[in-house]
């Protein structure tokens, strides 16, 4: 049962952190350039990594929620034997809400890529 609370706590922090920006980075090199150049790569790597990866976890996770489901799938870890759905669909919510953080991030560098003001 811990394990569930834990992986569903750890996976909507991912939103919040990506939020406020907290994620660990190596910035040593991107420092090096002027914010504009900043921005464009971050939406560039936004792009290329983030939303392709967004979109290939959420559909997997849905996939699995929706199998989970399905076939009454339980935990094998505990004598209990817990339903494994509302894991699998914790989950796959959080993602959800991690890739609609993703693209109000993506919005709101692009405005102000374009503008030179915050959003």
């Amino acid at each position: 049962m811990s394990f569930m609370i834990g992986s569903t706590a750890a996976a909507v922090g991912l939103s919040y952190v990506h939020l406020f920006r907290n994620h660990v980075r190596v910035d040593f090199i991107a420092n090096k350039f002027p914010p504009k150049v900043q921005l464009g790569a971050e939406l560039l790597f936004t792009v290329v990594f983030f939303f392709p990866l967004i979109v290939v976890l959420f559909h997997s996770s849905i996939v699995v929620a929706i199998r989970s489901w399905v076939t009454g799938e339980v935990s094998s870890l505990s004598y209990w034997e817990p339903p494994m759905f509302p894991l699998r669909a914790a989950i796959a919510i959080a993602l959800l809400l991690l890739m609609l953080q993703g693209t109000a991030n993506f919005i709101r560098d692009l405005y102000m890529l374009v503008t030179g003001r915050r959003l």
